[in-house]
């Protein structure tokens, strides 16, 4: 074997070991703290840049005092706001509520299937992430939009971590 050959390859094992302890030392808690503290500092040191085509629409209290109904029966206004985002040129909506009962069953009105009309209208042109709760109850299985997001698999649990970033000892 060559010298230039020899030093090709011990080269290329430096780089794969590196990349190799890299990844294993982001288990260690310790230098997974270290890099989000990292991540902080350089947003904080870069400053805020100004988002383009961005639009959060939040429900304040305000919205609470101009409808009348409870939050729970809300699914037409969300029906609503998911065909007009879709009809402004919206690219995606992050619906982060989570419908964990079926009000339909209960109370005799047809706000779950308003809803999942409306998930299914928009959803060829504009992708909506629903919030999930997973759930063993069998209310929960019955509400029409946890069926379609999780068949159609437009679903994604994202308010549970892959693993616990910090938990204090006792």
């Amino acid at each position: 074997m060559t010298r230039a050959r020899k030093r090709i390859l011990i080269c290329a094992a430096i780089v794969a070991g590196s990349v190799a302890a890299t990844m294993q030392m982001e288990r260690i808690q310790f230098f997974h703290l270290l890099d989000l503290k990292a991540q902080d500092a350089h947003f904080v040191l870069r400053g805020p840049r100004p988002t383009h085509h961005i639009v959060v629409v939040g429900i304040d209290n305000k919205s609470f005092s101009h409808y009348s109904e409870l939050l729970a029966f809300w699914h037409p206004y969300y029906a609503d706001a998911m065909r007009a985002v879709a009809l402004g040129g919206g690219k995606v909506l992050v619906l982060d509520v989570a419908f964990g009962v079926s009000v339909d069953d209960t109370y005799k009105v047809d706000n779950d299937h308003i809803l999942a009309a409306a998930f299914q209208e928009v959803l060829p042109t504009m992708p909506v992430v629903c919030a999930f709760v997973a759930s063993d109850s069998e209310q929960a299985r019955k509400v029409p939009i946890n069926i379609i997001t999780t068949t159609l698999s437009a679903c994604r649990n994202c308010s549970r971590p892959r693993r616990p970033v910090w938990q204090p000892k006792d």
